[in-house]
């Protein structure tokens, strides 16, 4: 399985892009908060397409046992490369502001060495996309109740609405859609001990969050 083939220069790259856009945004803004979650939503839509058409148009159907632990193709290490980028500049972020949570910056981890394992050993990358897509899902709804939360509008008619979006999303990708695939990555023979390891890990932070959102 081992092709021992990281793409550094592709993920310096893919980092360097997402520190600049947080950069530019900054400098027009002048606000750390504001400008990294604009970044955050900036991944979250566009990650959310690219693994979407990565998983149903260029991969076999990722909750399929069958599906588990095959080979990578260039798509799936773009995929994978692109979202890598992204959670190492917003780790770096977060570490140097102290703005977020220690289950936050343990999903960041989980994240980051999932995306290594996958890249490293060429396999499973259909997984940990699908995983991406189906969590940055509810990501758009989380930014929108922050900026709600921040005018002071999340009473309203539309923080209900935006409330109750996120949760269903939450619940029914997340929890449910996520644990069919968390299941089938452990049922299934084919991926590696490492990744079922990292899918326990990811998994065991999803009902964390899950916890702290009840």
């Amino acid at each position: 399985h081992s092709n021992d083939t990281i793409p550094w220069l592709y993920i310096l790259i893919s980092t360097s892009c997402w520190t600049i856009t947080y950069l530019l945004v900054y400098f027009h803004m002048r606000k750390p908060e504001y400008s990294v979650r604009f970044v955050t939503l900036l991944h979250a839509l566009t990650s959310l397409c690219l693994c979407f058409y990565i998983c149903v148009f260029k991969s076999p159907f990722p909750l399929f046992l069958s599906s588990m632990g095959l080979q990578n193709t260039w798509w799936h290490n773009m995929g994978m490369t692109y979202s890598l980028g992204y959670f190492l500049f917003d780790l770096t972020w977060s570490l140097y502001m102290q703005t977020e949570k220690p289950i936050m910056l343990a999903h960041h981890v989980v994240s980051i060495f999932g995306f290594l394992l996958c890249l490293k050993y060429g396999v499973s990358g259909c997984e940990i996309l699908a995983t991406t897509g189906g969590a940055e899902l509810s990501n758009p709804f989380l930014q929108w109740r922050w900026l709600l939360q921040q005018q002071q509008r999340l009473d309203t008619d539309v923080g209900r609405f935006v409330e109750h979006m996120f949760l269903l999303v939450w619940f029914v990708v997340r929890m449910g859609v996520g644990t069919i695939l968390y299941v089938a990555v452990i049922l299934s023979s084919n991926p590696l001990i490492a990744v079922k390891f990292g899918a326990n890990c990811m998994f065991t932070v999803s009902c964390t969050f899950t916890y702290g959102i009840l």
